[in-house]
């Protein structure tokens, strides 16, 4: 029997090593607080990630309209250099 470590560790076991958590960066916040500032119901309901200079915005919106809006609300943020709006507009059908 061997008293070597197991090449594949449990994740969620007590020893497992943890990443520790990041902290929220300051261009998210920014973000977050302009969609929280629009006269837009719908677009503060919107969420979004930034990573790596990539802004990326998800939710749902009533139209194509919407969607643009939230995404000229966020544009011109400092260390964004891309917004991947993902964003789906609702299907009117429905």
């Amino acid at each position: 029997m061997s008293t070597t470590p197991s090449a594949h560790t449990d994740p969620h076991s007590a020893t497992a090593k943890r990443e520790p958590l990041r902290p929220v960066e300051p261009v998210l916040i920014r973000a977050q607080q302009a969609l929280a500032a629009s006269e837009y119901a719908e677009l503060r309901q919107l969420d979004c990630e930034f990573f790596a200079g990539v802004l990326t915005l998800r939710g749902t919106v009533s139209s194509f309209y919407m969607k643009q809006l939230a995404q000229e609300s966020l544009r011109g943020l400092d260390d964004v250099h891309c917004i991947a709006n993902q964003v789906r507009v609702a299907d009117r059908r429905q």
